[in-house]
């Protein structure tokens, strides 16, 4: 694995954190003393926001506004991010390794880099990166390779040198079929694994399997 660069998603990736995100509609529902059915608890465990608010006002009557939703959502985000968030286990030994080689690393994430900011700083994890680009930055999501591209034009490296480190497999198919190398890492939120093994160039369960692998260079 001859690695120059890296582009990290956070969330799933470096972050213990897909679970906050699963949960989030649940959560914002009972603080409006709102107890979810189990049908309604499924089909909103990771949902858009926006779409949860939608069936939340046709099964519930909810009442507040868009941009009321997205005002208790954000508070409880930035809640997460600063007072609860913990890293991978092992991620902070990875970087340290990547930084010992001369990798140059940066940070693309579909979250907003306000937020980006508070949760690698509390994880001990931002000095890692020299930028953080996000999807509202770009203007397109993952399924459109722009976010990595832009990434890869910072970092300066050889696109065939620069791995994308990523643990959902949308964006692991967006990154491959720009060229990019794709190191996968697990996360119990993305269920399709054994796509995801097929597709990745390398596949780790954590970061301690990542630094054996780094190791056997």
């Amino acid at each position: 694995m001859n690695i120059k660069g890296a582009i990290f998603d956070m969330d799933g990736t470096l972050l213990d954190s897909m679970h906050m995100w699963q949960t989030l509609p649940l959560c914002c529902l009972q603080s409006q003393g709102i107890e979810a059915s189990p049908e309604l608890r499924e089909q909103l465990c990771g949902a858009d926001w926006r779409k949860a608010a939608q069936t939340c006002r046709e099964k519930y009557g909810f009442r507040m506004s868009d941009q009321e939703i997205m005002d208790m959502v954000g508070k409880r985000i930035a809640d997460f991010y600063r007072n609860q968030v913990q890293p991978k286990a092992s991620a902070a030994d990875f970087l340290e390794e990547l930084r010992r080689r001369g990798v140059k690393m940066c940070v693309a994430t579909a979250t907003d880099q306000p937020l980006a900011e508070i949760a690698l700083e509390r994880c001990g994890l931002r000095d890692y990166f020299s930028a953080i680009f996000t999807v509202a930055q770009v203007g397109r999501e993952k399924n459109d390779p722009l976010l990595f591209e832009t990434a890869l034009r910072h970092l300066g490296t050889a696109k065939g040198e620069t791995y994308v480190f990523e643990d959902a497999f949308y964006a692991i198919r967006t990154a491959k079929a720009a060229g990019f190398p794709v190191f996968a890492v697990f996360d119990q939120a993305e269920k399709r694994q054994k796509e995801l093994r097929q597709l990745a160039d390398c596949y780790v369960s954590d970061y301690r399997q990542a630094l054996t692998l780094l190791a056997k260079e």
